[in-house]
Formats: C-alpha cells, sequence, structure tokens
C-alpha cells in the first residue's frame, strides 16, 4: 500500500490549534506564528527566519535556501509539523552546521529533530522547548490523524521506515534515541503530565546528548521562567 499524499495518515508531531489561540493546556504561548500553516519563512543577512508548522513544502523551501545561500543560523518559532520533513531538514542543519536558536517556541518535530541538530542552541529566558513523544514511543501516545485503525496504521510501511529514521538520526548525532518520550515510559506519565507536554533541565538534556545549549540570561532563569509558564519538566532516562 502507498503512503499517498491523499491519505491523511501521516504523523504530525504537532499540536495543531487555531492561530487565534496561543494556551493548550495550561502552557501559555505569547504568540500566534509558531501555528502558522503554512510557514512564514525569510531570508535576513545569513539568517533564515522559520515561523509556522513543518510541512513538506516548508521543509523543501527551507533547505533550498540552505544549499543556495551561506546560512549561519536557523531562528525558528514553531509547534512542529510532519516529523519526516523535520528530520530531513534536521539533517541538512547538521551537516551545514548551522545553529538553532529558539525566538518564542520549538515544540515537538521542531524540538524532537530541528533544535538538536543545530551546531549551536540557543534559547533565551522566554523560550519554550517543548517535547510530547516520538516515533519509537509508546503506540498509545502517538496521535494518529485518519480513520485507519491503529493496529494497520502501525504495519504500514511507511511507518516502519520513519521509526527507523528517527533511530538512526538519533545515532548519527550521537543522542539517547528515548529522548523524545521518555516519561511515557512510566505508568505515572498522564498523572503527571496532564497536559501531555513537558521539556527537560539543561543537566539532563545534555545528558542525552544534546550539546552546545546556550541560555541567554543563564540556565537557571529558563527553568524558572519555563515554569512560571506551567511547564513541566521530565527526568532523563536510559532504560
Amino acid at each position: 500500500m502507498g503512503f499517498s499524499k491523499k491519505v491523511t495518515l501521516k504523523i504530525l508531531m504537532s499540536f495543531l490549534i487555531s492561530p487565534s489561540c496561543f494556551s493548550f493546556d495550561g502552557i501559555d504561548i505569547p504568540d500566534s506564528r509558531p501555528f502558522q500553516n503554512p510557514a512564514v519563512i525569510k531570508l535576513q543577512k545569513g539568517v533564515i527566519y522559520f515561523d509556522g508548522q513543518i510541512t513538506p513544502d516548508s521543509a523543501s523551501e527551507t533547505i533550498k535556501l540552505i544549499k543556495k545561500e551561506k546560512i549561519k543560523k536557523l531562528s525558528v518559532n514553531s509547534m512542529g509539523g510532519d516529523g519526516e520533513s523535520a528530520i530531513n531538514l534536521a539533517k541538512e542543519i547538521y551537516e551545514n552546521k548551522i545553529s538553532v536558536e529558539v525566538r518564542t517556541v520549538c515544540a515537538s518535530a521542531c524540538a524532537n529533530y530541528i533544535f538538536v541538530a543545530g551546531k549551536n542552541k540557543i534559547l533565551s529566558e522566554r523560550s519554550f522547548l517543548l517535547w510530547h513523544g516520538g516515533m519509537n514511543g509508546p503506540e498509545k501516545d502517538i496521535t494518529i490523524r485518519g480513520d485507519m485503525s491503529r493496529e494497520r496504521f502501525f504495519e504500514l510501511d511507511a511507518v516502519k521506515k520513519m521509526k527507523i529514521n528517527e533511530v538512526n538520526f538519533y545515532r548519527y548525532l550521537k543522542i539517547n534515541s528515548k529522548m523524545p518520550y521518555c516519561p511515557q515510559l512510566k505508568n505515572d506519565y498522564t498523572e503527571k503530565f496532564p497536559e501531555r507536554w513537558f521539556s527537560y533541565t539543561p543537566s539532563d538534556i545534555e545528558r542525552f546528548g544534546i550539546k552546545s545549549v546556550h541560555y541567554i540570561g543563564g540556565p537557571s532563569k529558563w527553568v524558572l521562567s519555563a515554569k512560571k509558564q506551567h511547564v513541566i519538566f521530565a527526568t532523563y532516562c536510559d532504560n
């Protein structure tokens, strides 16, 4: 069975919500731009400004700019999007040694792949970095959009391929592949994370293998600011 564009069964590693509403499950996102579809992409003095959802089109447009211009930084503002497209873009970011700056938010596929691929990763005091699972996490916690049964969905060749691609991506970057879904492996996940979103402290981020993270204003201020906005922090796991 092919994986046609007409089939709406892609796993979109994002939380799709009306741009007029900037709050979800207790976390206040003070910006509508991360929710835009199509994304708005601009190039200014070697910096790509990416605002909106990661889709095949927005990822392709960004990759074309990377191949055409000398890009030193991707300044991103995204709630996530299509996982496969995000990995494709992340590989270009990594191979071209491009830094990634999070302005307001980098969530889901953006956090899973785009952020971790940056040569330098830059977070301001008010930057949100949010995860809510990965392709190889517990199947019950993966959102499926479409009418196909969960059993049949996970039997699709395209889904199996995406799972392998994710593992290979993290192996290539030397990152613990459980990073996007560690808290989901515990029985108390829904109790501790009722909003289904989580982040990690700077020390745990580094333990997963994510290096060269720069916190403008300092790491402690970044954590405190996120907690004030109701972000819940998960802990490192390696089993």
